[in-house]
């Protein structure tokens, strides 16, 4: 689905299609330290509209989806 706005208030539109891939990695190190770990994660992905035309939309068609990074991480210690 998709969230636009029109100019005067927002509506939600059905995508005919949504292509995505990628990597996603994580990862637990434990110290020496006892009791400290750390913890993370790496993803690549890369997320299209599809071929078929958005309703209202056709310039979004083949285009990346909004508010989908490229590239996200996390890392937390314990």
């Amino acid at each position: 689905q998709l969230n636009a706005f029109t100019g005067i208030s927002f509506t939600v539109i059905s995508v005919p299609e949504v292509k995505s891939y990628g990597v996603d990695t994580d990862f637990v190190w434990f110290s020496p330290v006892r009791g400290l770990t750390a913890q993370g994660g790496l993803t690549y992905a890369v997320t299209e509209y599809g071929d078929d035309a958005v309703p209202g939309f056709p310039n979004l068609r083949n285009g990346r989806l909004s508010g989908a990074p490229m590239y996200s991480g996390s890392i937390a210690a314990n």
